[in-house]
């Protein structure tokens, strides 16, 4: 993503890959006039025979399709609307997370991720307080942030399709649907 950089694993982790299974690398561009070298890479190491390796998953809140899921052919955004969305999912497992990170487009404002535990108890999650969409990087924590199984977490963010946002890719304003297109947008954050 624009502005982001390496991801590295903490040590003695990994995701694991089987024999049996195939992946697909996405790789996610932003339309520009200027020239270019892709230096992408992903790096493939092996585990010693009797190593233990910590399995990492990946914790997914995809406002996009949950949004889809409900509105198939409705705009995410009409025309001159400023609009806050809430969405929410719950972790089936425990957690110690160590990276998270949110994506959107032009239209994203500011957002903020929490999750309350089945005790009732609020953990901050991520809070960005001025979204830039050129600057999208995975933000590392300094420790493993513990998340019980069953806590919901909770996304919202504010989305402004009007002539006062700046960063709004088309004046007049149009209706915005929700797609990977950057002049539309999309909600989504992830918690590795």
């Amino acid at each position: 993503f624009p502005g982001s950089d390496i991801g590295v694993f903490p040590e003695g982790t990994g995701i694991k890959i089987y024999g049996d299974k195939q992946f697909l690398i996405l790789s996610h561009y932003v339309p520009t006039l200027q020239r270019f070298e892709e230096k992408s890479y992903v790096l493939f190491q092996t585990k010693k025979k009797n190593e233990e390796i910590r399995e990492i998953f990946e914790f997914s809140l995809w406002g996009t399709s949950k949004f889809l899921s409900r509105n198939r052919n409705k705009p995410f955004l009409n025309a001159n609307e400023v609009k806050t969305y809430l969405f929410t999912d719950t972790i089936q497992y425990d957690m110690s997370a160590f990276t998270m990170y949110f994506h959107a487009h032009h239209y994203c404002q500011n957002m903020i991720a929490y999750a309350v535990t089945p005790e009732n108890d609020t953990i901050p999650l991520l809070k960005i307080d001025k979204w830039n969409f050129e600057k999208q990087i995975a933000y590392r924590m300094d420790y493993y942030l513990k998340i019980p199984k069953n806590s919901i977490v909770y996304c919202s963010a504010l989305f402004d399709n009007t002539e006062n946002n700046l960063d709004n890719p088309i004046i007049p304003t149009k209706d915005v649907y929700a797609s990977f297109d950057a002049e539309d947008e999309m909600f989504e954050f992830f918690i590795m």
